[in-house]
């Protein structure tokens, strides 16, 4: 096999053609920049950009259905052809996973006095 002969000449001009100017770009220090979704709120690794089922199915009906479809690929979903129940599914699948992360709501203390006193009673009988 015979190989292809490169000039020097050749070479350099290659590498110098392909020389980039640092300082005009735009994120030189590796730092991200400001965006407009609060981390907290979003989650890690979340493939809605809301909490707010009002806002998620407001953005789901102005799908098509090609980018309907690929949504709920994207969420492990099989895509179904008839919309309402596939839009059904996907906001039954977004309240499951914000209900997940809210924090448990703390029920009133709604024993009576009664239940109250007898509980004292019992735990000063066992001690």
């Amino acid at each position: 096999m015979a190989k292809a002969q490169v000039s020097k000449k050749n070479v350099t001009q290659v590498k110098a053609s392909k020389k980039i100017d640092i300082s005009k770009m735009a994120q030189t220090h590796g730092a991200l920049g400001a965006t407009s979704k609060n981390p907290a709120l979003m989650g890690w690794g979340s493939d809605y950009n809301t909490d707010e089922v009002d806002e998620y199915l407001g953005a789901i009906n102005q799908m098509d259905t090609s980018e309907l479809y690929s949504h709920s690929i994207n969420l492990g979903e099989a895509p179904i052809e008839d919309r309402k129940r596939l839009i059904g599914r996907l906001e039954d699948r977004f309240r499951k996973y914000t209900a997940k992360r809210m924090p448990p709501e703390v029920a009133p203390n709604s024993m009576s006095a009664e239940n109250k006193k007898a509980i004292e009673n019992f735990m000063g009988v066992c001690r």
